[in-house]
């Protein structure tokens, strides 16, 4: 079994999902400043995810450590953005209008572009890739870089969740607690099974940007629940857990459809050829879209898009390696 391809499904499949949510906020109050922190910041989980996916799959040590610096462009710079993001919802965001301060809280993130993403010779070994079951991961060599990373991020976070503490345990309004409550064990949860399966851990691919998705999903669900962040609280909901699934199954089918493009010739399933199949696969994924956009509202609307647009590119790209 080919593990690499189906971290590459979770991945993609991770990015699909967060820009739900982020193009939701958005397209909700788009002038707000915890809608923008919130867009940006799911642009950046997008980023590190498919990033992420595609060094894990690469076919060779050079391609991988490329999709690597492109993945860290989004780990650089999400948890500032988590941060910032959780100064603007409990209300401390009138430091973020001093210059000083916001120089001070993006400085980490900047230095970690340096250091990851741009290949500037300031950290000269970034990476040590080496290829397993799963795929190719990487085993940080704890050098300066690596521990300026793991303090930031591991400062930042439990700041923003002393700030959950402290927002919630000073409100007496039961919503406010509750939503306090809400996201605070999300990024607690996050904080831990991160740094397990991204520190700890060093034979798997780096599962963060997965398990990330869990506290935009709760604040997203806080949202539509409370109001919060957005105008006004969303009457009709959407099953967000479920359209994930469903953006998993349409990301196998494109995979399916990819490996039947090489082999359609020759692949056979009883009294069903390989062009055959693909029709029915094409058909799966319709119906799959037409459901999303006609049960799910409108976040079934934007992942009907989303994928789609997905499957439109990959055809491209097979078009053009297939000629080339």
């Amino acid at each position: 079994m080919n593990y690499s391809i189906l971290f590459l499904i979770l991945f993609i499949s991770v990015c699909i999902a967060s820009m739900i949510v982020g193009i939701l906020v958005l397209l909700n109050n788009r002038k707000a400043p915890a809608n923008k922190c919130l867009f940006a910041l799911t642009v950046a989980i997008t980023i590190w995810s498919v990033g992420l996916g595609f060094a894990t799959a690469a076919s060779d040590i050079v391609t991988s450590e490329i999709w690597r610096r492109v993945s860290s462009f989004g780990w650089g710079t999400a948890f500032a953005m988590i941060l910032h993001l959780l100064l603007i919802i409990t209300g401390r965001d009138t430091l973020l209008k001093k210059r000083w301060f916001r120089l001070l809280l993006y400085l980490p993130a900047v230095l970690c572009i340096f250091a990851f993403t741009i290949p500037s010779g300031l950290n000269e070994i970034p990476y040590y890739l080496h290829r397993t079951k799963f795929g190719w991961v990487n085993v940080p060599v704890n050098n300066f870089w690596d521990w300026l990373f793991y303090v930031y991020y591991v400062v930042y976070t439990v700041l923003g969740l002393a700030l959950l503490l402290q927002w919630g345990r000073k409100s007496s309004d039961r919503n406010i607690k509750m939503q306090s409550r809400a996201i605070f064990w999300s990024f607690m949860v996050t904080l831990a099974l991160a740094s397990i399966t991204d520190v700890l851990i060093s034979d798997i691919p780096q599962m963060a940007p997965i398990i990330i998705l869990l506290p935009i999903v709760v604040t997203y669900r806080t949202m539509i629940k409370y109001g919060f962040i957005m105008t006004e609280p969303t009457e009709k909901k959407s099953r967000f857990l479920f359209i994930v699934v469903i953006i998993i199954l349409y990301v196998i089918l494109i995979f399916l459809q990819i490996r039947l493009t090489t082999v359609a010739s020759m692949f056979r399933l009883g009294i069903l050829d390989g062009y055959t199949l693909r029709g029915i696969i094409t058909q799966l994924q319709m119906l799959l879209s037409i459901y999303m956009v006609l049960k799910e509202d409108k976040a079934g609307f934007i992942a009907a898009v989303l994928i789609n647009v997905s499957t439109f590119l990959t055809s491209l790209s097979q078009i053009f390696h297939s000629r080339s």
